[in-house]
């Protein structure tokens, strides 16, 4: 039987308002394990496209319609065996959109095969020491179907994500 590794994704999302376009992006940073990269990438778009949804927003007597679309896939690390728990979700924030893009825009993530970040190293980059007890300590967020995340002080949330290149 072929060991299953350890792979790191980072997963965007869009949230995208009917007549308005993306409104800002989402992003969830996941380990799990997978046989291999063509697995793992695939495991990552099951993840994304779970993150997927739509519903109306009112906001001042006006009723609006608001979807969040995965967008892509934008980092798939390999990171090895060693690690032993089975996490799901490390981090997850949100981003403001700075580019304008249209509510009719079909995002295509399974199109383009993400690169390895820098940081997709064990032992290095954003998984060494403080960061790595983090992420491994994070809880999935509501915004996902689970319960509220578990508090977390903010400076350890501003090193994960200085350290993984994400602010």
């Amino acid at each position: 039987m072929k060991a299953r590794h350890w792979y790191q994704a980072r997963i965007r999302w869009a949230q995208m308002v009917k007549g308005g376009g993306v409104r800002h992006w989402e992003e969830g940073l996941y380990l799990f394990r997978s046989k291999d990269r063509e697995s793992a990438f695939r495991r990552a778009l099951e993840i994304g496209e779970g993150g997927q949804s739509g519903g109306e927003e009112e906001i001042s007597r006006r009723t609006r319609w608001v979807e969040t679309r995965l967008a892509e896939v934008v980092t798939l690390d390999h990171l090895g065996e060693e690690l032993e728990e089975d996490p799901l979700e490390v981090h997850w924030m949100v981003l403001p959109a700075t580019e304008k893009i249209g509510f009719d825009h079909n995002f295509e993530p399974a199109n383009r095969v993400p690169a390895a970040s820098r940081y997709g190293l064990v032992g290095g980059g954003c998984f060494g020491g403080a960061a790595l007890r983090f992420a491994l300590s994070a809880r999935p967020t509501a915004s996902q179907g689970f319960a509220a995340a578990g508090s977390s002080k903010t400076w350890e949330r501003r090193y994960f994500a200085k350290t993984a290149g994400i602010i």
